[in-house]
């Protein structure tokens, strides 16, 4: 075989390879530069951004599967709002979240969500609405000026593999 035979044919197999790997990215796994980060959904979602008062533009990403809700947002702040107090702000978002839902908070805690070169603190929790009889699952993070909501709506008292998939398919994204 001549050595531009093995370089064609080398052509081809990088080719097929590297559009293999291309196409063979989960449908459901919604990607964001703007936002440097991934998470993969239980089934095909929707998004939509919108703008708040002060100009912050949100950006939401939802889908529903076997009667639950599942949903991520984020919006990307004009500076490091880690300066105010991550616990503050995450405090902050937990309450203003829950009053909007008049759910009763079950539990709150506290986790480190490790992006390879630092851990980042965020909180979760519980909290359960009796007027619907919704138990909701709600995940706040702060990474420099970036804020992460990961949200789960379910009838089920407690995170099935499914939502815990979804909790931890989150992905923080190098700065490219």
């Amino acid at each position: 075989m001549n050595l531009n035979k093995i370089i064609t044919i080398s052509y081809i197999i990088f080719f097929i390879s590297f559009s293999t790997n291309l196409f063979s990215q989960n449908p459901n796994t919604y990607l964001n530069y703007k936002g440097n980060c991934k998470i993969t959904f239980p089934n095909t979602y929707t998004k939509k951004e919108s703008v708040t008062k002060g100009g912050l533009v949100v950006t939401k990403v939802q889908t529903q599967k076997d009667g639950n809700a599942y949903m991520f947002s984020f919006n990307v702040h004009n500076e490091n709002i880690t300066k105010i107090g991550t616990d503050k702000i995450l405090d902050v978002s937990i309450n203003a979240f829950n009053n909007r839902l008049k759910g009763r908070i079950m539990k709150t805690e506290t986790f480190y969500y490790n992006n390879g070169d630092k851990k980042y603190k965020g909180k979760e929790i519980k909290t359960y609405i009796a007027k619907s009889n919704y138990y909701v699952f709600y995940r706040a993070m702060i990474i420099n000026r970036i804020q992460y909501q990961i949200i789960i709506i379910t009838k089920d008292e407690n995170k099935n593999s499914v939502g815990n998939s979804f909790f931890n398919s989150f992905v923080q994204l190098k700065k490219h």
